[in-house]
């Protein structure tokens, strides 16, 4: 069974996508983490 290339480009898609999700999720959490940190430094 031969793949279609349009098949390869949308696994490909869906690849980069994961990993900008997971990345992006990775950075809001330290930013999250930040703040809060920052916040309790602030109020402690």
């Amino acid at each position: 069974m031969t793949e279609k290339p349009n098949n390869k480009i949308k696994k490909i898609k869906k690849k980069f996508w994961t990993t900008y999700g997971v990345f992006l999720g990775i950075v809001a959490l330290l930013i999250l983490t930040y703040l809060v940190l920052s916040t309790l430094n602030f109020f402690g």
